[in-house]
Protein backbone atom coordinates (compact mmCIF):
# COMPACT_ATOMS: atom_id res chain seq x y z
CA UNK A 1 0.00 0.00 0.00
CA UNK A 2 1.31 3.69 -0.72
CA UNK A 3 1.78 3.97 3.39
CA UNK A 4 5.18 1.62 3.16
CA UNK A 5 6.92 3.62 0.56
CA UNK A 6 5.81 6.60 1.96
CA UNK A 7 7.49 8.16 5.23
CA UNK A 8 4.54 8.08 6.90
CA UNK A 9 4.54 11.74 8.30
CA UNK A 10 1.84 13.76 6.05
CA UNK A 11 1.96 17.45 5.70
CA UNK A 12 -0.81 20.20 5.03
CA UNK A 13 0.73 21.83 1.21
CA UNK A 14 -1.83 24.17 0.06
CA UNK A 15 -4.82 25.61 1.49
CA UNK A 16 -7.88 27.21 -0.63
CA UNK A 17 -10.83 28.86 0.58
CA UNK A 18 -13.81 29.68 -1.12
CA UNK A 19 -15.12 32.64 1.33
CA UNK A 20 -13.54 32.44 5.19
CA UNK A 21 -10.59 31.10 5.83
CA UNK A 22 -10.56 30.97 9.05
CA UNK A 23 -14.47 30.03 9.01
CA UNK A 24 -12.06 26.45 6.75
CA UNK A 25 -9.46 26.12 9.34
CA UNK A 26 -11.50 26.14 12.41
CA UNK A 27 -13.93 24.16 10.84
CA UNK A 28 -11.40 21.17 9.96
CA UNK A 29 -9.46 21.87 13.00
CA UNK A 30 -12.63 20.46 15.12
CA UNK A 31 -13.76 17.72 13.11
CA UNK A 32 -10.30 16.63 12.09
CA UNK A 33 -9.55 16.56 15.97
CA UNK A 34 -11.45 13.54 16.95
CA UNK A 35 -9.98 11.67 14.19
CA UNK A 36 -6.80 9.49 14.21
CA UNK A 37 -5.84 9.57 10.81
CA UNK A 38 -2.51 10.68 9.07
CA UNK A 39 -4.06 13.37 7.06
CA UNK A 40 -6.52 14.55 10.15
CA UNK A 41 -2.73 14.69 12.32
CA UNK A 42 -1.36 16.76 9.50
CA UNK A 43 -3.71 19.01 9.19
CA UNK A 44 -3.91 19.18 12.87
CA UNK A 45 -0.75 20.04 13.46
CA UNK A 46 -0.54 22.44 10.67
CA UNK A 47 -3.85 24.51 12.16
CA UNK A 48 -2.06 24.07 15.74
CA UNK A 49 0.99 25.52 14.90
CA UNK A 50 -0.40 28.49 13.40
CA UNK A 51 -2.54 29.55 16.26
CA UNK A 52 -6.04 28.13 15.33
CA UNK A 53 -8.10 26.87 17.72
CA UNK A 54 -11.44 24.87 17.06
CA UNK A 55 -14.54 26.71 18.61
CA UNK A 56 -15.48 23.63 20.20
CA UNK A 57 -15.67 19.81 19.86
CA UNK A 58 -17.76 17.91 17.14
CA UNK A 59 -21.53 16.70 19.11
CA UNK A 60 -21.31 13.32 16.45
CA UNK A 61 -18.71 12.01 14.67
CA UNK A 62 -18.77 9.17 11.77
CA UNK A 63 -15.91 7.72 9.67
CA UNK A 64 -16.82 6.84 6.23
CA UNK A 65 -13.59 4.63 5.23
CA UNK A 66 -12.05 5.23 1.95
CA UNK A 67 -14.02 8.42 1.45
CA UNK A 68 -13.55 11.07 4.58
CA UNK A 69 -16.10 11.94 8.11
CA UNK A 70 -19.35 13.63 8.55
CA UNK A 71 -19.47 15.19 12.22
CA UNK A 72 -22.16 17.61 13.21
CA UNK A 73 -20.58 20.61 14.79
CA UNK A 74 -22.65 23.31 16.56
CA UNK A 75 -25.77 21.51 15.16
CA UNK A 76 -24.78 21.99 11.80
CA UNK A 77 -23.45 19.28 9.16
CA UNK A 78 -19.43 19.26 8.62
CA UNK A 79 -18.39 16.73 5.51
CA UNK A 80 -14.90 16.19 5.09
CA UNK A 81 -13.24 14.45 2.88
CA UNK A 82 -12.63 13.64 -0.70
CA UNK A 83 -14.89 13.95 -3.85
CA UNK A 84 -17.09 11.15 -3.69
CA UNK A 85 -18.02 11.90 -0.89
CA UNK A 86 -18.98 15.54 -0.91
CA UNK A 87 -20.74 14.81 -4.08
CA UNK A 88 -22.36 11.88 -2.88
CA UNK A 89 -23.76 14.94 -0.06
CA UNK A 90 -24.88 16.77 -2.73
CA UNK A 91 -22.20 19.44 -2.49
CA UNK A 92 -21.23 21.40 -6.17
CA UNK A 93 -17.54 21.09 -5.76
CA UNK A 94 -17.10 23.15 -9.28
CA UNK A 95 -15.33 26.13 -8.15
CA UNK A 96 -11.98 23.85 -7.02
CA UNK A 97 -12.72 20.51 -9.00
CA UNK A 98 -9.57 21.68 -11.64
CA UNK A 99 -6.99 22.86 -8.56
CA UNK A 100 -7.86 19.23 -6.80
CA UNK A 101 -7.32 16.93 -9.88
CA UNK A 102 -4.03 19.25 -10.75
CA UNK A 103 -2.99 18.23 -6.79
CA UNK A 104 -3.76 15.12 -7.50
CA UNK A 105 -1.93 14.26 -10.34
CA UNK A 106 1.30 15.63 -8.21
CA UNK A 107 0.66 12.54 -5.65
CA UNK A 108 -1.25 14.76 -3.14
CA UNK A 109 -4.39 14.38 -1.61
CA UNK A 110 -6.57 17.57 -1.62
CA UNK A 111 -9.66 17.39 1.13
CA UNK A 112 -12.64 19.17 0.37
CA UNK A 113 -14.72 21.17 3.35
CA UNK A 114 -18.33 21.50 3.47
CA UNK A 115 -20.62 22.95 5.78
CA UNK A 116 -24.12 22.43 5.63
CA UNK A 117 -23.98 21.42 2.46
CA UNK A 118 -21.93 24.41 1.12
CA UNK A 119 -18.55 24.09 -0.26
CA UNK A 120 -15.81 25.79 2.55
CA UNK A 121 -12.88 24.63 0.18
CA UNK A 122 -10.04 22.74 0.41
CA UNK A 123 -6.54 21.13 1.90
CA UNK A 124 -4.60 19.45 0.47
CA UNK A 125 -1.87 17.23 2.51
CA UNK A 126 1.13 15.37 0.77
CA UNK A 127 3.52 12.17 2.08
CA UNK A 128 6.53 12.21 0.47
CA UNK A 129 8.49 9.23 -0.50
CA UNK A 130 10.85 7.52 1.21
CA UNK A 131 14.58 7.66 0.30
CA UNK A 132 14.90 4.01 0.41
CA UNK A 133 11.96 3.17 -1.42
CA UNK A 134 12.93 2.55 -4.92
CA UNK A 135 16.59 0.64 -3.78
CA UNK A 136 13.79 -1.31 -2.15
CA UNK A 137 11.71 -1.64 -4.82
CA UNK A 138 14.71 -2.66 -7.48
CA UNK A 139 15.95 -4.87 -5.12
CA UNK A 140 12.49 -7.07 -5.39
CA UNK A 141 12.24 -6.58 -8.78
CA UNK A 142 16.17 -7.91 -9.31
CA UNK A 143 14.81 -11.22 -7.13
CA UNK A 144 12.14 -11.90 -9.84
CA UNK A 145 9.15 -10.31 -7.50
CA UNK A 146 6.19 -8.77 -9.50
CA UNK A 147 6.01 -5.14 -7.40
CA UNK A 148 2.28 -3.83 -6.91
CA UNK A 149 1.15 -0.78 -5.81
CA UNK A 150 -2.43 -1.20 -4.52
CA UNK A 151 -4.32 2.05 -2.98
CA UNK A 152 -7.10 3.99 -1.96
CA UNK A 153 -6.04 7.05 -3.28
CA UNK A 154 -6.85 8.50 -6.72
CA UNK A 155 -5.41 6.97 -10.20
CA UNK A 156 -3.08 10.36 -10.92
CA UNK A 157 -1.99 10.11 -7.38
CA UNK A 158 -0.87 6.69 -7.09
CA UNK A 159 0.33 6.75 -10.62
CA UNK A 160 3.04 9.42 -9.26
CA UNK A 161 4.24 7.50 -6.54
CA UNK A 162 4.16 4.24 -8.56
CA UNK A 163 6.72 5.42 -10.87
CA UNK A 164 9.23 7.56 -8.25
CA UNK A 165 9.44 4.07 -6.77
CA UNK A 166 9.47 2.17 -9.61
CA UNK A 167 6.65 -0.38 -9.18
CA UNK A 168 5.74 -2.81 -12.13
CA UNK A 169 2.13 -2.15 -11.59
CA UNK A 170 -0.68 0.57 -10.12
CA UNK A 171 -4.02 -0.52 -8.73
CA UNK A 172 -5.90 2.67 -7.34
CA UNK A 173 -9.19 4.18 -5.91
CA UNK A 174 -9.17 0.44 -3.89
CA UNK A 175 -11.08 0.82 -0.86
CA UNK A 176 -9.97 -0.74 2.34
CA UNK A 177 -12.66 -3.57 1.94
CA UNK A 178 -11.96 -3.86 -1.55
CA UNK A 179 -8.20 -5.09 -1.16
CA UNK A 180 -8.94 -8.52 0.21
CA UNK A 181 -10.87 -9.43 -3.48
CA UNK A 182 -7.86 -7.93 -5.61
CA UNK A 183 -5.39 -9.98 -3.39
CA UNK A 184 -7.58 -12.97 -4.25
CA UNK A 185 -7.16 -12.05 -8.18
CA UNK A 186 -3.86 -11.97 -8.11
CA UNK A 187 -3.47 -15.24 -6.40
CA UNK A 188 -4.26 -16.69 -9.30
CA UNK A 189 -1.54 -15.77 -11.10
CA UNK A 190 1.27 -17.21 -8.04
CA UNK A 191 2.52 -16.52 -4.18
CA UNK A 192 1.44 -13.10 -3.04
CA UNK A 193 2.73 -11.34 -0.40
CA UNK A 194 1.04 -8.11 0.90
CA UNK A 195 2.97 -5.32 2.95
CA UNK A 196 0.04 -3.55 4.82
CA UNK A 197 -0.67 -1.46 8.58
CA UNK A 198 -2.36 -4.08 9.71
CA UNK A 199 -5.39 -2.10 10.35
CA UNK A 200 -7.52 -1.55 7.30
CA UNK A 201 -5.60 -3.89 5.05
CA UNK A 202 -6.58 -6.40 7.74
CA UNK A 203 -8.69 -8.69 5.24
CA UNK A 204 -5.91 -8.36 2.55
CA UNK A 205 -3.38 -9.23 4.50
CA UNK A 206 -4.73 -12.14 5.77
CA UNK A 207 -5.95 -13.20 2.10
CA UNK A 208 -2.34 -12.93 1.10
CA UNK A 209 0.16 -16.29 1.36
CA UNK A 210 1.83 -13.72 3.68
CA UNK A 211 0.76 -10.81 5.42
CA UNK A 212 3.37 -8.65 6.46
CA UNK A 213 2.43 -5.54 8.82
CA UNK A 214 3.95 -2.50 9.24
Amino acid sequence: KTGTVTQGEPAVTEITALADSQILLETATAVESVSAHPLAKAITAYTAEHGVAAPHRPESFETLSGRGLRARLGGREVLAGNQRLLEEGGVDLTPLLEQAHRLAAQGETPMFFALDGQLLGLISVADPVKATSAEAIRQMKAAGIRTVLLTGDSQAAAQHIGALVGVDEVIAGVLPEGKESVIRALKEKGKVAMVGDGINDAPALTRADMGIAI
